[in-house]
């Protein structure tokens, strides 16, 4: 784009992400460090550690049962994104609308028993 706008063309020869929403570069870990750690889920970060910046919306079992069956639910509270949890685990990111209702967007698929 850049090269487009100066008309004079480019290109790129190396691209090196930094960052990506609150996580830097340096809490990066290599594939080494990670096979080579004797406990490596304790060097990962929570599945919702990304979307953390929305507030946190705990359900019962039954509205997140609903909620992976694709139901909407009633929830109270200000319209916007929010992290879904049912039974305290995260089951993923849905939408509080003006009408109190939650619709999901992204759901964390569970297996049976867990």
């Amino acid at each position: 784009d850049l090269g487009r706008t100066l008309g004079c063309g480019a290109h790129l020869s190396a691209l090196r992400r930094t960052a990506i929403g609150a996580f830097g570069i340096e809490q990066a870990i290599t594939p080494d460090a990670l096979e080579a750690a004797s406990e490596p889920d304790q060097l990962l970060e929570p599945v919702d550690a990304l979307i953390a910046v929305y507030p946190r919306l705990d359900l019962d079992e039954a509205s997140g049962a609903d909620l992976m069956l694709g139901r909407e639910v009633p929830a109270e509270g200000e319209p916007g994104l929010v992290r879904l949890y049912s039974a305290e685990r995260f089951i993923g990111l849905g939408e509080r609308r003006a009408d109190g209702r939650i619709v999901s967007r992204r759901l964390i698929a569970t297996g049976q028993g867990e």
